[in-house]
C-alpha cells in the first residue's frame, strides 16, 4: 500500500510536471495556462452540477426506501475528479473528467466498488476512529476468503458496520437539561 501512495503522491506529479512542460514547449505558455485554468473552470462547473444531481438521486432512493450504495460512490467520484480537476495537470484532468461525466462515472463506480469489495473480503480494509466511535471491519475466521464461512466470493460477504454517538448524544441531553433547567427557572420567576 505504502508504495502505491508513494507513486500517486510522488511519481504522478513528475510525470504531470513533465508533460506540462511538453505542451508548453509544443502550443506555447500561454495557451497551456489557459487550457489548464479552463479544464479546471469547466470541470469545476460541471463537478457542481453533477454533485447536486447525485444528490438529489441519493434522497430520492432513501425516499423510497433503498440503499443509494451506487449513489453514495458516485458522489464520492464526483467529490475526487472535482478535487483532481482543481489540481494543475492534464492527466488529472483527464481522471477528473472521467469521475464527474454522468456517461463515464458509472463504470468508475462500478471499477471502485469491485476494488475495495475485494480489499474488504480479503481483510485488507478495516479501521476505527476514536473520538465519533466510527469503526468498520471485516470479521472473518480463515486464511482467506474462501476459506472463511465457506465463500468463494466477496460478493456474498456481509461489511458490519458499527457508529456509535454516545458522546453526541450525552452533549445533547445536558443541553436539554440546561434549557429545561433556564425555563424551570424562568417559570418560578
Amino acid at each position: 500500500m505504502f508504495y502505491k501512495l508513494l507513486i500517486i503522491f510522488a511519481v504522478v506529479p513528475l510525470i504531470e510536471l513533465v508533460l506540462l512542460i511538453r505542451v508548453g514547449q509544443s502550443i506555447g505558455i500561454i495557451p497551456t495556462i489557459i487550457l489548464v485554468a479552463g479544464t479546471g473552470a469547466l470541470g469545476i462547473t460541471i463537478a457542481k452540477m453533477q454533485g447536486l444531481l447525485v444528490l438529489d438521486s441519493i434522497k430520492a432512493s432513501l425516499q423510497r426506501g433503498d440503499i443509494p450504495a451506487q449513489n453514495i460512490v458516485e458522489g464520492l467520484l464526483v467529490l475526487v475528479g472535482a478535487a483532481m480537476l482543481l489540481t494543475p495537470g492534464l492527466i488529472t484532468d483527464i481522471t477528473g473528467f472521467i469521475f464527474i461525466l454522468p456517461f463515464t462515472r458509472p463504470a468508475a463506480a462500478s471499477l471502485a466498488q469491485n476494488i475495495f469489495g475485494k480489499y474488504i473480503a480479503r481483510g485488507d480494509f478495516s479501521g476505527s476512529r476514536s473520538g465519533s466511535g466510527f469503526s468498520f471491519y471485516y470479521r472473518g475466521s480463515g486464511d482467506s476468503p474462501e476459506n472463511d464461512e465457506g465463500h468463494s466470493s466477496y460478493q456474498d460477504r456481509t461489511l458490519e458496520t458499527e457508529y456509535r454517538v454516545e458522546e453526541e448524544q450525552d452533549e445533547i441531553q445536558s443541553e436539554k437539561k440546561q434549557t429545561e433547567n433556564k425555563q424551570t427557572e424562568n417559570e418560578q420567576d
